[in-house]
């Protein structure tokens, strides 16, 4: 999760876990191009990349291809509210948000980023 894309905030990082685009390495870390590099250098030495994921995204500079895989819960007037970064029985962090993978689709896309 630390070398996903995240969004930088003003006053510099974001959030490890207020990730933009989960198929996207952190352009801090050399991006797309220099992961690309550090995998073929490791293969050549005989070494495997092992790559973590996380099921959040970043609740206000997300990719919007995760815009129909938000979960929504309903708040006190029983309106649709995002559900941000947890289920709501410990921490709340409301710099990221929860993705409905009780989707296929949601899950699809999860593997899709990762591979």
């Amino acid at each position: 999760m630390g070398i996903l894309e995240r969004y930088k905030k003003l006053n510099g990082e974001g959030s490890a876990l207020s990730v933009v685009d989960r198929s996207e390495p952190y352009s801090k870390f050399g991006g797309r191009q220099e992961f690309h590099e550090l995998m073929n250098h490791a293969n050549g030495l005989g070494m495997k990349i092992i790559i973590d994921s996380i099921s959040r995204v970043s609740s206000r500079h997300y990719s919007r291809k995760y815009k129909d895989n938000k979960i929504y819960i309903k708040d006190s007037n029983g309106l649709p509210v995002t559900c941000y970064g947890t289920d709501g029985r410990s921490l709340k962090y409301d710099d990221s948000l929860m993705l409905n993978y009780r989707k296929v689709e949601t899950w699809n896309l999860l593997v899709e980023e990762i591979l």
